[in-house]
Protein backbone atom coordinates (compact mmCIF):
# COMPACT_ATOMS: atom_id res chain seq x y z
CA UNK A 1 0.00 0.00 0.00
CA UNK A 2 1.50 3.45 -1.26
CA UNK A 3 2.19 5.50 2.10
CA UNK A 4 1.14 8.45 0.59
CA UNK A 5 -1.89 6.86 -0.75
CA UNK A 6 -2.89 5.36 3.20
CA UNK A 7 -1.88 9.39 4.86
CA UNK A 8 -4.30 11.13 2.62
CA UNK A 9 -6.98 8.84 3.54
CA UNK A 10 -7.04 10.74 7.23
CA UNK A 11 -8.14 14.26 7.92
CA UNK A 12 -5.41 16.08 6.89
CA UNK A 13 -3.16 17.41 10.07
CA UNK A 14 -2.75 21.05 9.34
CA UNK A 15 -6.72 21.39 8.09
CA UNK A 16 -5.88 22.70 4.97
CA UNK A 17 -9.00 22.47 2.78
CA UNK A 18 -8.66 20.06 0.20
CA UNK A 19 -9.59 21.02 -3.19
CA UNK A 20 -12.29 19.27 -5.30
CA UNK A 21 -9.75 17.64 -7.43
CA UNK A 22 -8.19 16.25 -4.29
CA UNK A 23 -11.36 14.93 -2.91
CA UNK A 24 -12.18 13.61 -6.19
CA UNK A 25 -8.83 11.45 -6.19
CA UNK A 26 -9.37 10.42 -3.06
CA UNK A 27 -12.39 8.86 -3.52
CA UNK A 28 -11.44 7.07 -6.62
CA UNK A 29 -8.74 5.31 -4.43
CA UNK A 30 -10.93 4.13 -2.00
CA UNK A 31 -13.11 2.75 -4.58
CA UNK A 32 -10.13 0.72 -6.51
CA UNK A 33 -8.87 -0.56 -2.94
CA UNK A 34 -12.16 -2.18 -2.58
CA UNK A 35 -12.29 -3.47 -5.81
CA UNK A 36 -9.20 -4.60 -5.96
CA UNK A 37 -8.43 -6.00 -2.63
CA UNK A 38 -10.12 -7.98 0.33
CA UNK A 39 -13.62 -7.62 0.78
CA UNK A 40 -15.13 -6.33 4.20
CA UNK A 41 -17.87 -8.51 5.04
CA UNK A 42 -20.19 -8.99 8.13
CA UNK A 43 -23.03 -5.87 7.54
CA UNK A 44 -25.59 -8.03 5.15
CA UNK A 45 -28.10 -7.42 8.65
CA UNK A 46 -27.16 -3.65 9.32
CA UNK A 47 -29.88 -0.61 9.46
CA UNK A 48 -27.27 1.92 8.22
CA UNK A 49 -24.51 0.33 6.98
CA UNK A 50 -24.65 0.63 2.71
CA UNK A 51 -22.17 -0.54 0.26
CA UNK A 52 -20.95 3.23 -0.03
CA UNK A 53 -20.13 2.91 3.71
CA UNK A 54 -19.16 -0.22 3.25
CA UNK A 55 -16.24 1.59 0.79
CA UNK A 56 -14.99 3.86 3.24
CA UNK A 57 -14.56 1.62 6.27
CA UNK A 58 -12.63 -0.29 4.53
CA UNK A 59 -9.97 2.09 3.89
CA UNK A 60 -10.21 3.41 7.27
CA UNK A 61 -9.58 0.17 8.93
CA UNK A 62 -7.16 -1.75 6.95
CA UNK A 63 -7.21 -1.48 2.96
CA UNK A 64 -5.03 -3.99 2.56
CA UNK A 65 -6.54 -7.21 4.74
CA UNK A 66 -9.26 -8.76 4.73
CA UNK A 67 -12.19 -7.42 7.51
CA UNK A 68 -14.84 -9.24 9.13
CA UNK A 69 -17.05 -7.54 11.25
CA UNK A 70 -19.16 -9.85 13.53
CA UNK A 71 -22.46 -7.83 15.16
CA UNK A 72 -22.06 -7.60 19.28
CA UNK A 73 -25.19 -5.04 20.13
CA UNK A 74 -27.53 -2.89 18.52
CA UNK A 75 -30.63 -1.17 18.60
CA UNK A 76 -33.28 0.60 16.17
CA UNK A 77 -35.39 2.99 17.98
CA UNK A 78 -38.44 5.23 16.81
CA UNK A 79 -38.83 8.71 18.05
CA UNK A 80 -41.83 11.13 17.72
CA UNK A 81 -41.55 13.66 15.01
CA UNK A 82 -42.65 16.42 17.58
CA UNK A 83 -41.93 16.01 21.18
CA UNK A 84 -41.99 18.65 24.10
CA UNK A 85 -39.96 19.64 26.84
CA UNK A 86 -42.16 17.75 29.94
CA UNK A 87 -41.35 14.66 27.85
CA UNK A 88 -37.86 14.51 26.99
CA UNK A 89 -37.24 15.73 30.58
CA UNK A 90 -38.67 12.68 31.68
CA UNK A 91 -36.44 9.32 30.51
CA UNK A 92 -39.18 7.88 28.42
CA UNK A 93 -36.80 6.82 26.01
CA UNK A 94 -33.33 7.00 28.24
CA UNK A 95 -32.84 2.91 27.79
CA UNK A 96 -31.11 2.24 31.17
CA UNK A 97 -30.75 -1.38 31.10
CA UNK A 98 -28.42 -1.21 28.02
CA UNK A 99 -26.07 -0.19 29.17
CA UNK A 100 -25.35 -3.30 31.08
CA UNK A 101 -26.81 -5.30 28.28
CA UNK A 102 -23.87 -3.55 25.97
CA UNK A 103 -21.21 -3.95 28.55
CA UNK A 104 -22.20 -7.85 29.20
CA UNK A 105 -22.05 -8.57 25.61
CA UNK A 106 -18.83 -6.07 24.42
CA UNK A 107 -16.78 -5.73 27.36
CA UNK A 108 -13.00 -6.74 27.09
CA UNK A 109 -13.29 -7.70 23.52
CA UNK A 110 -10.69 -6.09 21.22
CA UNK A 111 -11.63 -4.00 18.33
CA UNK A 112 -14.51 -2.13 18.35
CA UNK A 113 -16.28 -0.88 15.75
CA UNK A 114 -19.35 2.04 16.66
CA UNK A 115 -21.85 3.03 14.00
CA UNK A 116 -24.07 5.59 15.04
CA UNK A 117 -27.24 6.87 13.05
CA UNK A 118 -29.32 10.23 14.06
CA UNK A 119 -31.24 11.78 11.95
CA UNK A 120 -29.50 12.07 8.61
CA UNK A 121 -25.55 11.30 10.45
CA UNK A 122 -23.94 8.73 10.63
CA UNK A 123 -20.85 8.63 12.70
CA UNK A 124 -18.88 6.65 15.06
CA UNK A 125 -15.40 5.64 16.12
CA UNK A 126 -12.99 2.26 16.00
CA UNK A 127 -10.67 1.27 18.71
CA UNK A 128 -7.96 -1.63 18.35
CA UNK A 129 -8.27 -2.06 21.91
CA UNK A 130 -11.94 -2.87 24.39
CA UNK A 131 -14.18 -1.76 26.46
CA UNK A 132 -14.45 -2.19 29.96
CA UNK A 133 -15.90 -1.20 33.51
CA UNK A 134 -12.66 -0.10 35.17
CA UNK A 135 -12.97 3.64 34.74
CA UNK A 136 -9.57 3.69 33.44
CA UNK A 137 -8.80 5.86 29.77
CA UNK A 138 -6.79 3.68 27.25
CA UNK A 139 -4.28 5.20 24.50
CA UNK A 140 -4.84 3.64 21.30
CA UNK A 141 -3.10 4.90 18.34
CA UNK A 142 -5.09 2.94 16.36
CA UNK A 143 -8.38 4.67 17.18
CA UNK A 144 -10.13 7.10 15.38
CA UNK A 145 -13.40 8.80 14.62
CA UNK A 146 -15.09 9.08 11.27
CA UNK A 147 -18.21 10.93 9.74
CA UNK A 148 -20.16 9.23 7.04
CA UNK A 149 -21.66 12.51 6.02
CA UNK A 150 -18.00 14.07 5.39
CA UNK A 151 -16.42 11.12 4.31
CA UNK A 152 -13.66 11.22 6.75
CA UNK A 153 -11.65 9.94 9.38
CA UNK A 154 -10.72 11.48 12.16
CA UNK A 155 -7.63 10.28 14.09
CA UNK A 156 -6.06 11.26 17.60
CA UNK A 157 -4.27 14.67 18.03
CA UNK A 158 -2.18 12.76 20.32
CA UNK A 159 -1.93 15.88 22.70
CA UNK A 160 -3.30 13.51 25.58
CA UNK A 161 -1.61 9.98 24.62
CA UNK A 162 -3.99 8.27 27.44
CA UNK A 163 -6.83 9.17 26.82
CA UNK A 164 -8.30 7.82 23.68
CA UNK A 165 -11.03 5.74 25.11
CA UNK A 166 -12.77 5.10 28.42
CA UNK A 167 -14.72 2.72 29.73
CA UNK A 168 -16.61 2.20 32.58
CA UNK A 169 -19.98 1.05 34.13
CA UNK A 170 -22.44 3.68 33.95
CA UNK A 171 -21.32 4.98 30.00
CA UNK A 172 -21.49 3.19 26.83
CA UNK A 173 -18.55 2.96 24.57
CA UNK A 174 -16.77 6.50 24.77
CA UNK A 175 -13.85 7.70 23.00
CA UNK A 176 -13.04 10.87 25.06
CA UNK A 177 -15.40 13.49 25.34
CA UNK A 178 -15.44 13.68 21.30
CA UNK A 179 -17.90 10.94 21.22
CA UNK A 180 -19.61 10.11 24.47
CA UNK A 181 -22.20 8.18 25.69
CA UNK A 182 -24.80 10.16 28.31
CA UNK A 183 -24.41 8.47 31.63
CA UNK A 184 -26.92 5.77 32.21
CA UNK A 185 -27.95 5.67 28.26
CA UNK A 186 -26.96 4.03 25.25
CA UNK A 187 -29.69 6.44 23.15
CA UNK A 188 -27.59 9.68 23.63
CA UNK A 189 -24.45 11.17 22.84
CA UNK A 190 -22.32 14.37 23.36
CA UNK A 191 -19.25 15.94 21.09
CA UNK A 192 -16.78 18.25 21.89
CA UNK A 193 -12.96 18.71 20.50
CA UNK A 194 -10.65 17.57 22.67
CA UNK A 195 -8.55 14.61 21.87
CA UNK A 196 -9.82 14.08 17.88
CA UNK A 197 -9.08 15.79 14.87
CA UNK A 198 -12.57 16.13 14.57
CA UNK A 199 -14.41 19.55 13.10
CA UNK A 200 -16.79 21.53 14.68
CA UNK A 201 -19.96 19.92 12.35
CA UNK A 202 -18.43 16.45 13.44
CA UNK A 203 -21.87 16.10 13.89
CA UNK A 204 -24.57 18.25 12.48
CA UNK A 205 -27.19 18.94 14.82
CA UNK A 206 -29.60 20.70 12.92
CA UNK A 207 -29.62 17.67 10.88
CA UNK A 208 -29.87 14.54 13.90
CA UNK A 209 -32.58 14.60 16.36
CA UNK A 210 -30.79 16.82 19.35
CA UNK A 211 -31.99 17.70 22.17
CA UNK A 212 -30.14 20.62 23.87
CA UNK A 213 -26.57 19.44 23.89
CA UNK A 214 -27.76 15.65 23.69
CA UNK A 215 -27.99 13.87 20.17
CA UNK A 216 -30.50 10.84 20.13
CA UNK A 217 -29.36 8.23 18.31
CA UNK A 218 -31.90 6.16 16.19
CA UNK A 219 -30.10 3.02 15.36
CA UNK A 220 -26.78 1.99 17.09
CA UNK A 221 -24.38 -0.72 15.96
CA UNK A 222 -21.64 -2.16 17.80
CA UNK A 223 -19.51 -4.62 15.68
CA UNK A 224 -16.26 -6.62 16.74
CA UNK A 225 -13.60 -6.37 13.53
CA UNK A 226 -11.11 -8.69 12.45
CA UNK A 227 -8.54 -8.54 10.53
CA UNK A 228 -6.61 -10.87 8.17
CA UNK A 229 -4.68 -11.51 5.81
CA UNK A 230 -5.52 -13.56 1.99
CA UNK A 231 -5.40 -17.25 1.94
Amino acid sequence: MNSKLYKSLSYVLDKREKTEKEILEEYKSIIKIYENKSPINGFDNSKIITDKTKLFLKAWISPIHNVQANLLYSFNLTYPKKFEDSFWSGRNFTILEKVKEFHDKCDNINSILVVCKSGNQIFGGYTSLSFDCSNTYKYDNDSFLFSINHEKKYPKNNFKENESIWGYKNFGPCFYYDLQFVENTMNKVTSEMKNYLIPKDFIDGSKAIKYGNDIFLEVLEVYQIFIYDEK
